[in-house]
């Protein structure tokens, strides 16, 4: 009988744990009585009496706490497995599939918000579910280049844009994703932890297609975003902080009020997107693609932007590009009214047919640099740095060179 009762488990952890406490109990009450019993020394028997109802009150009250710890660290058990049993089946509602291997989506769409809602009850399951999440995205929806596409399934292809013969960006066909991919951008923007606080990696979204997600005041800091596609995404107010984003495709995409600083674009197709006011300081831009888009009071300051594409009309009105690279950058015709470009390199940069209007020159760096066409004045022009190879405005003439 005992033998069974051992295969059974019936002295498993939890009663060990019961009979141990048990122990230490008696232990404690018989060595509080001999101590009360040595201290007080009773002599008459209402004196033991009394030594005797007061033992058995401590060993009461003694018991009631074990109850109440008892009860607590039951309640705490079936509250676990009661997490676990909807962890796991909320898991598997993310697979679910009908007879002809088509996702069920409204089924997926409970699993991925009763993920959620485990997430934000249970502190130890939050970063799992994360990932999980994450992870599902990378796979459901993962983006592949042209070339890589033999032998693929289920994966969207890139296709490079096309310019017309005004150097718009032509939007390029992006699918749009499934349900299921964007309730996990609405979790994502929901969730209210983050890297650093509650979260102990960035999250990992790389090559996948998020086109159209509502990812709006989301916190995605150091996001692994590299190749993603988040075109017309609505990324207003989010916090892109440090974020790698190279190669990634914002065409259209609103980043309105976004944090950006330190955010790595290089590469990036960004024609289009809405940048007004966003914080880009320090981003990297080298090489982007930035046709018409509307960085209108952005903050650039420090930013990298060597060969980068702003042609198009972009809008860089009142944008602050105080100490920034733009060597080799690309600037036809762009809006530059009111800048801020003091201290910016512009070496070699094509500024033909821009619009300098009132922007501020000071001390910025125009060696070879290509300004014919273009509106400025020539008190800017004397606040610049130019050389024997700035190609000036036909009616401006060269005052300010530099060695």
């Amino acid at each position: 009988m005992i033998r069974e009762l051992l295969h059974h488990g019936f002295f498993g952890r939890r009663a060990v744990r019961v009979v141990g406490v048990v122990a230490l109990v008696a232990v404690v009450v018989v060595l509080l009585f001999l101590v009360l019993n040595w201290y007080i020394a009773p002599t008459k028997p209402s004196q033991r009496k009394d030594l005797v109802l007061a033992v058995a009150q401590m060993l009461g009250g003694t018991a009631l706490l074990s109850g109440l710890y008892f009860t607590w660290r039951t309640l705490q058990i079936n509250r676990e497995g009661q997490i676990t049993e909807r962890f796991t089946r909320a898991i598997d509602q993310l697979g679910k599939t009908d007879d002809e291997g088509n996702k069920l989506f409204e089924i997926r769409l409970g699993g991925i918000y009763a993920l959620e809602r485990i997430a934000r009850e249970s502190e130890e399951d939050y970063w799992p579910i994360m990932e999980v999440l994450t992870a599902y995205v990378r796979k459901q929806a993962r983006w592949i280049r042209k070339e890589d596409q033999e032998g693929t399934e289920d994966a969207a292809v890139e296709k490079k844009p096309e310019e017309d013969s005004s150097g718009e960006a032509e939007p390029a066909e992006v699918p749009t994703p499934d349900p299921d991919i964007l309730a996990i951008a609405t979790v994502l923007r929901r969730r209210t932890l983050s890297l650093g606080h509650g979260e102990p990696e960035p999250l990992d979204l790389h090559e996948t297609n998020l086109a159209t997600a509502r990812l709006g005041k989301a916190n995605l800091a150091e996001a692994n975003l590299k190749g993603a596609r988040l075109v017309k995404a609505d990324l207003r107010e989010a916090n892109l902080r440090e974020a790698d984003l190279e190669g990634a495709w914002l065409w259209g995409a609103d980043l309105t009020g976004a944090r950006l600083d330190g955010a790595n674009f290089r590469e990036a197709y960004l024609s289009l997107a809405h940048f007004q006011g966003a914080d880009l300081r320090e981003a990297n831009l080298s090489e982007a693609v930035l046709l018409g888009a509307d960085l209108s009071s952005a903050d650039l300051s420090k930013a990298n932007l060597w060969s980068a594409r702003l042609i198009g009309a972009a809008n860089l009105r009142e944008a602050n590009f105080s100490e920034a690279s733009l060597t080799y950058a690309n600037l036809k015709g762009a809006r530059l009214g009111k800048a801020n470009l003091s201290n910016a390199q512009l070496v070699e940069a094509d500024l033909s047919y821009a619009d300098l209007s009132e922007a501020n020159l000071s001390w910025a760096a125009l060696f070879g640099a290509n300004l014919s066409g273009a509106v400025i004045s020539q008190a800017q022009l004397e606040s610049a740095f130019v050389n024997e190879s700035t190609v000036l405005p036909s009616d401006r003439e060269r005052q300010s060179e530099g060695d």
